[in-house]
This record gives structure tokens, sequence and C-alpha cells, in this order.
């Protein structure tokens, strides 16, 4: 479950860790590791379908106005659709 990048401070994090060419790695629990590893043999379509979720426009933080400035910043920079284009890229390297 991708929650993380429901929240708009990592899905702006993800994308300046790409932008910078810094490296990227994904942390899990062992349990989490283990079933991703799992869900990645036998149900890879599940992991497809939870990453097509990830859109920064639905991405949100618990103040309103943080929402607001880091979408507006996200926009002028770059422009969503080349965020999540980013965000997407570095993803699926992950994998």
């Amino acid at each position: 479950d991708p929650s993380p990048l429901r929240r708009a401070y990592c899905i702006k994090e993800v994308f300046h860790t790409q932008a910078s060419g810094a490296r990227f790695e994904v942390v899990m629990s062992a349990e989490q590791q283990a079933a991703f590893e799992t869900a990645l043999v036998e149900d890879f379509d599940s992991i497809a379908a939870k990453l097509s979720e990830v859109d920064v426009r639905k991405a949100e933080c618990r103040n309103p106005k943080d929402t607001e400035q880091i979408l507006g910043e996200l926009e002028r920079e770059v422009g969503l659709t080349e965020c999540n284009k980013a965000v997407f890229g570095l993803l699926r390297a992950a994998l």
C-alpha cells in the first residue's frame, strides 16, 4: 500500500529526490518486504494497480494550506502531470 504517496510532503520529497539525481530507496519492515516479494511473483497486477492510484493531484496534508502550497509549488516548477511521470519513473526503477 503506497499510503505515503498520498501525502503531499512525501510526493514533494520523492519528486525532488528524482530531480536532483539522488539515490532513492524504498524502506519496508521485514514483514512488508516478504509480502511485497510474494506479490511481485504471484500478483504483480495488484502492485501495478496500487501504483496507478498514485496521483499528485490527490495528495493531501493535514493542513489544507500546506497542500495548496506544495501542489502550487510543484505545478509552477514542473507541472503536476510531469511530477506524476517523475514519481512513477522513480518507483518503477525502485522495483
